[in-house]
């Protein structure tokens, strides 16, 4: 069994020889994903267990050092997408010291991609890559030229490849999708065989589930799973293109050890109404707290103690004001507010 350990991309890659490109959704404790070669049944490896194929593709849960997905002692590449101040509880209070746990993915010998651009993030990346004898590729995110984007996704150029198309929505995606053909260029240089075409075609049909996910077109009504500062950030990137400068809707609920305050600095200018909610998880912040916060921002707040009652109460505004609702925050509370939604709009 060959293993593919990859932290942060959500990609799965099977029957590798044909290039066929496919992604995991992982909103619940088990998924059953559809393969070329049949139906597996996956378990969070951070409970109990894992899948069996020719070729895996593997998502760390947090960090990756000390993380349950990382016991392959055979993998073929490690990927690093990004680093980030998040799960601080667990993995450090700087970038150094995160970077430390994410770079354990690092083995002897095995090829290393890095997508960020952290000069800290990556002193510490490089430093045990070449420890271990593993050759670090950096992808340049901003090779990623986006020609188009809107909410049916991007089109864009990276390197040699042109005219690339994801159904993606979000401006940060291409950035992604040029970490996943840095990693496929490395994998070709091993050994595999993945065309040009399954390339274009795998990019073309990948869907992520809770990452500016469309769930509604007039008004639109999208989900997206940020939950820190830099998450925040990317997802305001997207607002002010996509929407023109006009201020959207919100629904958002987080968990207490985020660094909320500072995501909701970030996107309170560019919120007109904002109904919060307390994600049905024992770390989740109370709604009410998240509340006060946009206040005290001068944005309209309310609180909802039902996250189906706030989702009727934002669509019901938003379709009457012709404003386009997001939710974020987390993905925690992502299948609540989907069944919720699709209430809504039946």
């Amino acid at each position: 069994m060959v293993n593919l350990v990859i932290c942060g991309w959500c990609m799965a890659m099977s029957n590798i020889k044909t290039g066929d490109i496919l992604n995991f959704d992982y909103t619940g404790t088990v998924q059953t994903v559809t393969l070329p070669k049949g139906t597996y049944k996956l378990e969070c490896w951070g409970a109990q267990g894992g899948y069996s194929s020719s070729n895996s593709g593997i998502e760390v849960g947090m960090g990756g050092r000390l993380d349950a997905t990382n016991i392959s002692d055979t993998p073929v590449l490690s990927v690093i997408t990004d680093v980030a101040l998040d799960h601080m509880d667990y993995l450090g209070n700087t970038i150094s010291e995160i970077s430390s746990e994410k770079a354990g993915i690092i083995k002897p010998s095995c090829p290393t991609v890095f997508g960020g651009n952290n000069p800290e993030a990556l002193n510490v990346i490089q430093t045990a890559a070449n420890k271990l004898s593993s050759s670090l590729l950096l992808t340049k995110r901003e090779n990623a030229e986006i020609i188009s984007s809107g909410l049916k996704g991007s089109v864009f150029n990276y390197n040699e490849y042109t005219n690339l198309k994801i159904k993606l929505a979000g401006l940060y995606q291409p950035g992604n999708a040029a970490v996943a053909i840095d990693s496929i260029k490395i994998l070709n240089k091993s050994g595999f065989n993945i065309s040009k075409n399954s390339i274009y075609n795998g990019l073309a049909v990948t869907e992520w589930t809770g990452r500016f996910e469309i769930f509604s077109d007039n008004p639109p009504i999208i989900y997206d799973g940020s939950h820190n500062p830099q998450g925040m950030t990317a997802t305001v990137n997207s607002i002010k293109e996509y929407f023109s400068g006009m201020k959207v809707n919100l629904i958002m609920g987080v968990m207490a050890d985020k660094d909320y305050k500072k995501m909701v600095n970030i996107i309170s200018p560019y919120i007109n109404q904002v109904y919060t909610v307390t994600p049905n998880n024992q770390r989740a912040l109370n709604g009410a707290e998240l509340s006060d916060l946009f206040k005290k921002n001068n944005v309209n707040s309310e609180y909802q103690t039902d996250i189906s009652k706030a989702v009727s109460s934002a669509v019901s505004f938003s379709n009457k004001s012709n404003t386009p609702l997001i939710i974020l925050g987390t993905l925690y509370m992502y299948n609540d507010i989907k069944k919720s939604i699709i209430s809504c709009i039946q």
